[in-house]
């Protein structure tokens, strides 16, 4: 483990390249595991390229390189290169993730966050997989030692974009779009095969609730990830949510009904279900290797489920955990939400917005609601009205999101792979991204 030089001897910083190619072919026969990363800060403007900024960017990876066994590369146009064995995507993402935040108001950043296809700013190399991939990308970076130095910076974008934080303007929607109930209605999934005959009742609601106090749910919880499609490598597992379907408390408690039909019942019906994992999740034995993610209600944070919840999983001090809060829980009580965030971000939870409609989070003020991820629910008909100029915010609303921070989720078939790529996202959730 170790930085290949100090980055304050900036007189050794050209050898960098040549300590590269040399790990790089010593890496022949112990390559398994292992993975690399180059972040291009060349592409910086002049001004965030100065060595403060490269120095603490560097220092981003330093608990990693302790960890993973690692090599930190920073080369002399003021690009690094980190290589690490056993370490994942998410975590070496979570560091991407600081790097990005940090030069957010780079024009350079701006514009090759507008480009569409591969990100510009990092390029990935499975060194397990393709062994031959690291060492031309160690060659490369030989080659060009000296005339990278001499290049200009990207170009810079000629209409500045805002900076991330800064939420997105949409004055085309019409005055027609649905109501919230339509809205929120509208992105649950569409009418189940199988479902009960007749829809849930107020009746039902409290059977349920009532059962669900002494039920053991631990055989109905299930898993889910997301996984980051980058370029042409293999999709990747970044963390997974646990849940329990609709469908299995539909098939267990009451099968004649369609739990969903009625859109305000079903959230609070959902609401139960998520405290209810809240419960019965620290008591499972995790065997993913990920970090977890459940959905969690606003209301819910400061309860004693919920104290007892972190100190469990605090006790266990497993994978990290992300919170998601529905979007509809947000906007129900926006304060109470805020400080909910604030509690558990404080506790070391990550926070991730969900049930978003491709419609509001387009008019999130997200400099606000400050989520470490969102979520949004993929839907046909919402695909089939980004067109045009449409599609065109959506997809900057993306890229000043954060392209580490945006999942589409409810990718049940190809379509919403291919809309989400379209749309410059890489995170992905649903059956089909599973089967992939």
């Amino acid at each position: 483990m170790a930085f290949a030089r100090s980055m304050t001897k900036t007189q050794n910083l050209p050898q960098q390249e040549e300590l590269l190619l040399d790990y790089a072919r010593r890496l022949k026969r112990h390559t398994k595991g292992r993975r690399a990363v180059c972040v291009r800060l060349s592409m910086l403007t002049k001004v965030f390229r100065q060595k403060h900024h490269l120095n603490t960017a560097a220092a981003a990876f330093k608990p990693l390189l302790s960890k993973h066994d690692g090599q930190l590369f920073p080369l002399s146009n003021g690009d690094l290169v980190c290589a690490l064995k056993d370490a994942s995507i998410a975590e070496m993402d979570e560091v991407i993730l600081k790097i990005r935040y940090m030069f957010r108001d780079d024009e350079n950043i701006k514009a090759m966050e507008r480009q569409e296809g591969e990100d510009a700013l990092c390029e990935w190399v499975d060194i397990g997989q393709d062994y031959k991939g690291f060492v031309d990308l160690a060659k490369d970076c030989l080659e060009n030692m000296g005339s990278m130095q001499q290049q200009s910076p990207a170009p810079s974008v000629s209409t500045p974009q805002q900076p991330e934080a800064n939420p997105a303007k949409s004055d085309w929607i019409p005055k027609s779009e649905p109501s919230f109930s339509e809205q929120y209605r509208k992105i649950e999934a569409p009418r189940r095969p199988g479902a009960g005959s007749r829809s849930i009742t107020p009746a039902d609601l409290e059977k349920i609730e009532t059962a669900l106090q002494t039920m053991d749910v631990g055989n109905l919880i299930l898993r889910r990830d997301v996984r980051l499609f980058a370029g042409n490598m293999t999709p990747q597992s970044i963390f997974c949510e646990r849940y329990i379907p609709l469908e299995s408390v539909e098939k267990a408690l009451l099968p004649q009904c369609d739990l969903d039909a009625d859109p305000w019942l079903y959230q609070h019906l959902r609401r139960a279900l998520d405290r209810k994992v809240l419960t019965a999740l620290p008591e499972m034995k995790n065997q993913a290797s990920l970090a977890s993610s459940i959905r969690a209600p606003v209301e819910a944070i400061f309860s004693s489920e919920f104290s007892e919840f972190d100190r469990k999983t605090g006790e266990s001090a497993g994978n990290p955990i992300i919170l998601e809060f529905s979007m509809m829980d947000v906007l129900k009580d926006v304060p109470a939400f805020l400080a909910a965030r604030n509690h558990v971000r404080e506790k070391g939870y990550r926070v991730c917005i969900s049930d978003i409609s491709a419609f509001v989070f387009m008019a999130l003020l997200r400099e606000k609601l400050a989520a470490d991820f969102e979520k949004i629910t993929y839907s046909a008909k919402d695909a089939g009205q980004l067109t045009g100029g449409r599609l065109e915010e959506f997809r900057e609303t993306v890229r000043q999101a954060g392209k580490a921070r945006v999942i589409l989720s409810h990718c049940h078939d190809a379509g919403g792979l291919a809309f989400g790529k379209s749309a410059g996202i890489s995170l992905f959730q649903g059956a089909h991204i599973d089967t992939l």
